[in-house]
Order: C-alpha cells, then structure tokens, then sequence
C-alpha cells in the first residue's frame, strides 16, 4: 500500500508542479528541482527495487533510511540555496535604494534646491515628527 501512496503523492506533485510552471506561478529554473523530488516520490513508489539496489551497493543496512538521507540533504541543498538567493536580494536591493538616494541628491543638487537632510526626508515619509 505504501509503494501506491508515495507513486501517487509523486505523481501528484509532478502535475501540480508542471501546472505552476505552464502558468507561470513558478520559475522552470526552480521548477526543474522540484520535478526531480516528484521523481523521487514516483521511483520510491513505482520501482523501489531501485533505492534496494542502491542501498546494497553502498552498503546500507536498511534502505528506507538510505531515502531519508538523501532527502534529507536535498531539503538542506534547498534551503541553503534559497538562503543564497534571498541574500543576494537583499544586497541588490539595498545598493539601489543607496544609489536611488544619491542620484536624488544629484538631481536636486542639479535644480539649485537645498541641500537634502536624509534624516528628515525619512521622517516625513513615515509620517513621523
């Protein structure tokens, strides 16, 4: 029973992840790695002869804990790589808010206004005295 159950949870996640894909709810670049954990399901469900194989050929005692392994450390892969790339966001973001505030400096330094207080120009947008 528990071979059906994880063929159809891959089988599952296989589709909806090609949906979110087609409509473009998901990168292929991200949706590339995530078929391949649907495809894991899908082995440990339709032939999990192979992850016995496996396990024999690295001399693993009890297979099943041969697929938690490595799920294990796609799930840390995963996140580590997620952590990269909201990281660099962060970077990117923040130089363009700095240059943002620097080309406005420019700009009304081009317009003869005063010199900007960047201080007082946050306060005023947030509102606060």
């Amino acid at each position: 029973m528990i071979p059906i159950i994880t063929s159809l949870i891959g089988a599952t996640i296989s589709g909806l992840i090609l949906l979110l894909i087609r409509r473009d709810q998901l990168e292929a670049s991200v949706g590339v790695a995530w078929i391949f954990v649907a495809v894991g399901f899908c082995l440990l469900g339709f032939a999990p002869f192979l992850f016995d194989s496996l396990a024999r050929l690295l001399n693993v005692a009890y297979a099943p804990s041969l697929a938690f392994s490595l799920a294990l450390g796609a799930i840390t892969l995963k996140l580590v790589y997620d952590d990269v790339q909201r990281s660099k966001s962060q970077i990117t973001s923040k130089r363009m808010v700095q240059k943002l505030a620097m080309l406005e400096a420019q700009l009304r330094q081009l317009q003869g206004d005063a010199p900007i207080d960047l201080k007082k120009d946050a306060t005023d947008q947030d509102g606060k005295a």
